[in-house]
Order: structure tokens, then C-alpha cells, then sequence
């Protein structure tokens, strides 16, 4: 954290408590598949191997889906993704 006092000087005695993680750590805590942050994988290259497509409708009459693994597409992370899915179930429900 040193190297952040050239920055912002100060910052480093100003933490009180720091978090770290790694894909380990959504796959042990978190349960996420392969330790992904973005819905089905966290890589990019292994993003290119699934279909992209959004699975927020489904074969079940009146269920939708939302949330980071209602897209299979790497797209523009976790929150976004939940996000952009719950927004697109929402008005699938308000224009049924």
C-alpha cells in the first residue's frame, strides 16, 4: 500500500481494514462456477466457448431467471449482468 502514498498521500495508514480475493475465493465461498465473477466463466477466452445468449426466459410457464448466470455471454460483469437480466425479466412480466 506504500506505493499509494505517492498518490494519495496518507492513504495507506488510513485503512482500517483491507479485502482481497481470487477466483478461489468465489468458488469456495461464493459456490460461482469456476471461480467466475462474471456469470459462467471469468475468462474471456473461455467466455468464447458458450453460446451467448440470455437465459432469462425458460421452458417453465411464468418462470424467469436473473441475475449473473441468466446470461452465458461475458457481459459487462456480475452487477451489470444481474442488473441488465432483472431489468429485461421486469418487462417481460409488465408487457405479458
Amino acid at each position: 500500500m506504500e506505493i499509494t502514498d505517492h498518490v494519495l498521500p496518507g492513504l495507506s495508514s488510513s485503512i482500517e481494514v483491507m479485502e482481497a480475493s481470487t477466483p478461489l475465493t468465489y468458488q469456495d465461498w461464493g459456490h460461482r462456477r469456476l471461480g467466475s465473477t462474471s456469470g459462467w466463466t471469468w475468462s474471456a477466452d473461455k467466455a468464447g466457448e458458450l453460446p451467448g445468449k440470455l437465459l432469462v426466459e425458460t421452458p417453465i410457464a411464468n418462470l424467469l431467471t436473473a441475475g449473473i448466470y441468466a446470461a452465458t455471454e461475458l457481459f459487462l460483469g456480475g452487477v451489470p449482468t444481474a442488473l441488465h437480466t432483472g431489468t429485461l425479466a421486469a418487462r417481460l412480466i409488465l408487457e405479458g
